[in-house]
């Protein structure tokens, strides 16, 4: 199986490939994306981040971004459609 961040990178690709180019999408690791939380839209985390999600407001997340868990079978299948049906 693929590392996390290769899998997520994968994802990303295929989400922006089913978005016809109209997403930008940046996987950024918790470290790299605390410091500009407030520059997203939306936010998705990795299942294997889930537990974040009830501590985000440590974080510095703005109220209002919304915040979605991708579920671990679409995350493995790298199914970039199934992430974009979670945001709309």
């Amino acid at each position: 199986m693929a590392s996390p961040t290769i899998a997520a990178q994968k994802l990303a690709e295929s989400m922006v490939i089913a978005a016809y180019g109209g997403i930008n999408v940046e996987i950024l690791s918790q470290s790299k994306a605390k410091g500009r939380l407030g520059e997203f839209d939306i936010i998705l985390l990795s299942p294997n981040l889930r537990h974040l999600l009830n501590r985000l407001h440590t974080l510095g997340i703005p109220e209002g971004i919304p915040v979605h868990v991708i579920q671990s079978n679409v995350f493995g299948d790298l199914n970039g459609k199934e992430v974009l049906k979670l945001i709309e």
